[in-house]
């Protein structure tokens, strides 16, 4: 389950318009799953307004992970990753598994959760 149900705020906002801007689904999701709404900072400038929205975590992993599933042209496999797997000219081919079996994908992106200090790796 997500760590926080919280989508915005004053660090995290900016985030969520880049990634919308580029076609993401945060701010849609937050829109669907949210429980409570509030502009942060209202007493000062508009300069530092920002949204936060309290969503339903449990809500929000259903409906995200539905959506993920029925995209088009992707592929989700969850596996504990032993191996990035390199070509010759040192760009990834694949992953290798803890149960021996090998993705091979032009693009792979991991996501550690918690592991790593939260960061993803494209």
């Amino acid at each position: 389950h997500p760590c926080t149900p919280a989508v915005g705020g004053p660090a995290k906002s900016q985030l969520v318009h880049e990634v919308d801007a580029l076609g993401g689904e945060i701010g849609k999701m937050a829109d669907r799953c949210y429980l409570q709404k509030r502009i942060l900072n209202s007493s000062k400038g508009p300069a530092v307004w920002a949204l936060r929205a309290q969503t339903d975590k449990l809500q929000y992993a259903r409906e995200m992970r539905s959506v993920l599933e029925n995209t088009e042209n992707l592929s989700i496999r969850e596996a504990m990753v032993t191996d990035i797997e390199i070509g010759a000219n040192d760009e990834v081919t694949g992953v290798s598994t803890f149960w021996g079996i090998s993705f091979r994908a032009p693009a792979v992106v991991l996501t550690t959760g918690t592991f790593m200090n939260g960061v993803i790796w494209v």
